[in-house]
């Protein structure tokens, strides 16, 4: 976030982002501590669109997020996730990403499994 013109009399200030694509790489990481979790963004859906997207830092260039060579059609798409350790790898872990192409999307409490992007193991 970065401040545009001087504040006002008020002392209110206009904020817009700015990309720093420095930072697009770091951002593909994730550490997790140990005896730690955390959720993974890997793919999003919005409503309207009956297309859903890959997650990466790079999307953020384009409107909504929406990078065209990141669309996954409404198919089954296998997803294959591999973990980076001090001492090695894991094994890979797949699963798959179904999008239904129905323009609709889960309310915020919905769960993963809702019928227009569904996530299931491989």
């Amino acid at each position: 976030m970065h401040p545009i013109g001087t504040p006002s009399p008020t002392g209110w200030i206009q904020l817009t982002n700015v990309l720093n694509p420095h930072l697009f790489d770091p951002a593909k990481t994730e550490t997790i501590r140990p005896a730690r979790s955390r959720d993974l963004g890997i793919a999003f859906k919005m409503k309207g669109d009956p297309n859903s997207y890959v997650h990466q830092p790079e999307s953020f260039r384009f409107r909504d997020w929406k990078d065209p060579e990141c669309r996954l059609p409404a198919a089954p798409q296998t997803i294959v996730v591999t973990i980076e350790y001090d001492e090695g790898e894991s094994k890979r872990f797949s699963f798959v990403i179904s999008n239904d192409g129905s323009a609709e999307v889960p309310s915020a409490d919905s769960t993963l499994d809702h019928p227009t992007l569904r996530v299931a193991p491989a």
